[in-house]
C-alpha cells in the first residue's frame, strides 16, 4: 500500500511541474492570431494585452474585442464584434 501511495504522489508531482505549451507568447502573435480566428482585418487600430492567462485583443475604434488563451489548452478563444 505504501509504494501505491508513493506512486501516486509521484505522478501528482510530476503531472504540476509540466509546464503548458506557450501558444500565444507576445502581442504581436495575439493580433494576428484574432484576425485569422475572428476573420478580422488587419490593421494599425488592433491592441493587445495580456490579462492572466489570457491575452485581449481589441480594435481601438471601439468595435470588437476577442479573448485568446495564452497556453495550448486545445483552443477557446471569443471573438465580440460591436
Amino acid at each position: 500500500m505504501t509504494r501505491a501511495a508513493a506512486m501516486v504522489c509521484a505522478l501528482a508531482l510530476a503531472a504540476c511541474s509540466i509546464h503548458l505549451r506557450e501558444a500565444i507568447p507576445d502581442a504581436d502573435t495575439a493580433v494576428a492570431s484574432a484576425v485569422k480566428l475572428c476573420n478580422w482585418q488587419a490593421s494599425e487600430h488592433l491592441h493587445a494585452e495580456l490579462q492572466g492567462q489570457r491575452w485581449h485583443v481589441w480594435d481601438d475604434r471601439g468595435n470588437a474585442q476577442a479573448f485568446l488563451n495564452r497556453y495550448d489548452t486545445r483552443g477557446t478563444y471569443f471573438c465580440v464584434g460591436l
